[in-house]
């Protein structure tokens, strides 16, 4: 088990990820422990100046290959942003919200390390918070709900048309544009994951900054779509917190190169719709 998780840590660290300047350690550098006492699957402990990522081998190998991928690169999330915590400190009320404010950091981290290569390792996270709902693991962790909440918040849509050179290069009509409605990101809180013919295409988000799907060769004509819309509400801390989900489908007619849009309003389903030309006309210079 070591070998493994060491392994992984190795080939992230030599992967090019860019440090913030505030980071106090470069990653490649960041020494990690195996301790059987440890009551967690991993933390990380700041020791001398420089962090430290301790964990627990068996604990570790239980979670299963893709939730071990997403808490390691959780944990270099701590690294990344020199926190300063640690999972074993005294909890308090100052000390705990600070903490908590942390904990989501690395959360996001995570998900956009992974957005692309470990995708379903972000993707088992988020059914793993969501299930333990207002549960926490401790006090200076914040609940299932709020973690699910924020990684869906930081984890950037899949963007087809971006995979490849020649993607980017291809001609703009071969390019479907799906956007939220104004009134969409004016009014509600949460993220929609769009799928169409039976293959998830993205996610757009009111919550986080995503930018519009785009799909290349999604030929003309009839569509079979479903949205899956989960609405967030936000509480006194600011802090967005699942609470619920809406499905919508159908069919939706495509013309070549012409955009559609994604539209949703309290107590009604979600539906995707040719773009309406006055929308696409204010959208247009931005």
């Amino acid at each position: 088990m070591r070998s493994m998780a060491l392994g992984w840590l190795a080939v992230a660290a030599l992967s090019g990820v860019v440090q913030p300047a505030r980071a106090q350690q470069a990653l490649a550098h960041v020494r990690m422990v195996a301790t059987d006492t440890l009551r967690d699957v991993a933390v990380t402990q700041r020791e001398g100046g420089r962090s430290v990522i301790y964990y627990n081998p068996e604990l570790i190998a239980r979670v299963g290959p893709l939730l071990q991928e997403f808490f390691i690169a959780h944990e270099y999330g701590h690294v990344y942003y020199g926190h300063t915590g640690g999972a074993l400190a005294e909890p308090g009320s100052r000390d705990e919200q600070r903490r908590v404010r942390q904990e989501l950091e690395a959360d996001c981290y995570a998900a956009v390390q992974l957005a692309r290569s470990g995708r379903t390792s972000v993707e088992a996270a988020i059914k793993l918070f969501t299930r333990m709902g207002p549960f926490r693991h401790d006090k200076l962790h914040p609940t299932g709900s709020q973690r699910a909440a924020k990684i869906l918040a930081c984890l950037p849509p899949v963007d087809a048309a971006s995979d490849s050179g020649e993607a980017r290069a291809a001609d703009s009509a071969d390019v479907t544009m799906i956007e939220l409605t104004d009134m969409a990101r004016a009014t509600l809180h949460g993220s929609v994951r769009v799928s169409i013919d039976g293959r998830p295409v993205g996610t757009l988000s009111t919550v986080g900054l995503t930018n519009p799907l785009r799909i290349r060769g999604l030929r003309a004509g009839e569509h079979r779509y479903e949205l899956v819309v989960q609405v967030f509400t936000v509480d006194e801390l600011l802090t967005i917190n699942p609470s619920g989900s809406v499905r919508g489908g159908g069919i939706v007619m495509v013309e070549r190169g012409a955009p559609l849009e994604v539209t949703w309003a309290a107590d009604e389903a979600p539906t995707l719709r040719p773009a309406t030309a006055p929308a696409r006309t204010e959208a247009a210079p931005r």
